[in-house]
């Protein structure tokens, strides 16, 4: 019987249980990045004498933080994260602390969320990064890093195009129990599709909705205006908890439901005393030149999208309404009038809907999200006001915008 990890904790138990051997000299050097050890494309990790502990790892990008930590906690030295955007593939090198010349590499794959944890326990390889792929090798891929940050990863980017190799995982992370991709809401893959597999639960994640940094602030302005905060939430207690703008359950489902629900963020109302509503609440600087509802949210497959649609839509019913129809997970402009359409633009992982919400706070493209593809707006405020959901640990310093 074959094991799927539900939630996402990663530790270095994975590489317990695998056999360490030394590289022979006929494995081809993967050229990573210079720092504590020296990885060169002829003396780096994977040089003949070398032991060289891979992992494979697919599914759930909310699982992603998780193993960030881990890998940290296991490496001496930098860890060194590639990440091309387009496959969401990473590659993360440490220095083991189990012996000298010991080197542990961790591959994930994030791309399709937990669904593609879901086939590849059923025997679907999964497609990781290839980083000797990269033309210009080692020089290409270390003129894209960043500083170490605080989280002790330094960040990397390949500037050429990195292939795919297939491989067969040595673990699966879901966010939720396998079955709930059979569901037409959560995936379609059918029933029966997930016999066999069996769950094992390794932690437990909370997931949130998030909005990004101006909607929040538009929040709470439209709160204070309507009473149903006091108004010394505009001054001194702004970033205080009892300040902290607030949406309720029948809100969310209102914003993230289909046909017939809220497209104009104009109509969303708090009540109080003076029960403004969020649009006319603002001054004009903040207010943003179109009013249509952006919602950035995940692609069927993904495990925080099945929560939500579990906890808001009753999703594990026969007969029942998706947070929004799989036949219009696009990404599409703003058309018609002002705040008309409720825009769903569906992300392939964790890391990208961020960027969408980041995008709709700038008004311009981050990473590879484009917030307005084919029509861009040239008058007014291009921000948006956005809308999300996401694993609540991302985001634990407020550097992005949401």
């Amino acid at each position: 019987m074959k094991k799927l990890l539900l939630a996402s904790a990663v530790s270095v138990a994975l590489f317990s249980g695998q056999t360490y051997a030394a590289v022979p000299a006929s494995v081809k050097a993967v050229p990573l990045i210079n720092g504590s050890v020296d990885f060169s494309t002829t003396t780096g990790i994977y040089k003949a004498g070398n032991t060289v502990n891979e992992v494979w790892i697919s599914g759930s990008s909310a699982a992603t933080p998780f193993l960030d930590k881990a890998v940290v906690n296991d490496a001496i030295g930098t860890v060194y994260k590639y990440n091309d955007s387009g496959k969401k593939a990473f590659t993360y090198v440490s220095e083991s602390s189990l012996t000298p010349g010991t080197f542990n590499v961790v591959h994930k794959r994030d791309s399709g969320g937990s669904i593609t944890a879901i086939k590849s326990a059923k025997g679907t390889q999964t497609g990781y990064n290839d980083t000797s792929s990269v033309a210009g090798g080692l020089a290409a891929i270390t003129s894209n890093c960043l500083p170490v940050g605080t989280s002790g990863i330094a960040s990397c980017t390949a500037v050429s195009t990195i292939l795919l190799t297939n491989h067969t995982a040595n673990a699966n992370f879901s966010d939720v129990d396998a079955v709930q991709f059979e569901s037409a809401l959560n995936g379609n893959l059918g029933a029966g599709y997930t016999t066999g597999l069996a769950n094992t639960s390794v932690a437990t994640q909370t997931f949130g909705f998030a909005v990004n940094l101006k909607l929040r602030n538009a929040m709470q302005v439209a709160m204070i205006a309507s009473g149903v905060l006091p108004g010394t939430c505009a001054t001194t207690d702004i970033e205080t908890e009892a300040c902290m703008p607030s949406l309720t359950s029948a809100q969310l489902t209102t914003i993230f439901g289909g046909a017939g629900r809220m497209t104009d963020w104009n109509n969303l109302r708090w009540g109080g005393a003076a029960n403004q509503s969020l649009f006319t609440a603002q001054s004009a600087a903040n207010k943003p030149a179109n009013r249509d509802v952006h919602i950035c949210s995940r692609t069927a497959g993904s495990g925080t999208l099945a929560t939500a649609n579990i906890k808001f839509e009753n999703a594990c019913s026969s007969t029942t309404e998706a947070i929004q129809s799989p036949s219009v997970l696009t990404i599409i402009p703003e058309t018609g009038g002002n705040g008309s359409i409720k825009p769903y633009h569906a992300t392939t992982s964790s890391g990208e809907l961020e960027s969408c919400l980041q995008a709709f706070d700038t008004g311009a493209a981050s990473g590879t999200f484009t917030p307005y593809p084919g029509v861009v707006p040239t008058t007014g405020n291009t921000f948006r006001w956005a809308i999300g959901i996401l694993g609540t640990e991302r985001n634990p310093n407020n550097s992005l915008p949401y």
